[in-house]
């Protein structure tokens, strides 16, 4: 792992910088997020060296509802339950997300709240993505 860490934290988890993963894969996930599909390679690398991996436990919180919207997740490895709370009664099982999925673009590109919460059900990595670099990335051009 790096020696570059962040003050970052998921219930106590540390985020590292993503040095330990080759740039280019980092590249290559990114471009797998639906709303960064039409953004140019030289945006996709500029996020991706701002991109931190987060390692997350069974039950911690990666965002909770009703939150500032300040960056947005890829699912590395692991599983992730959405859940969705109606006037803050129980919260309603929506879907699980799994390697591949995304998470969180509607709040940063719309300056929103968190509109669910998303659960660790099996421990694994998250990259986050800084909202502004997101936001970048989106409108860089080659």
């Amino acid at each position: 792992m790096s020696s570059d860490v962040t003050e970052s934290r998921i219930n106590g988890a540390t985020a590292r910088i993503v040095d330990s993963m080759p740039e280019v894969d980092v590249v290559a996930l990114l471009g797998r997020i639906p709303s960064l599909r039409f953004a140019s390679s030289n945006g996709l690398r500029m996020l991706a060296r701002q991109t931190m991996v987060e390692p997350v436990e069974v039950g911690d919180d990666v965002i909770c509802q009703g939150a500032r919207s300040d960056d947005v997740y890829y699912v590395v490895n692991g599983l992730f339950e959405v859940l969705i709370s109606h006037d803050g009664g129980t919260p309603d099982f929506i879907r699980v997300l799994r390697a591949g999925d995304s998470f969180g673009e509607l709040g940063v590109l719309y300056a929103v709240p968190r509109t669910a919460t998303i659960r660790c059900t099996a421990a694994g990595d998250v990259l986050r993505l800084p909202g502004d670099a997101f936001l970048d990335a989106l409108e860089h051009r080659d």
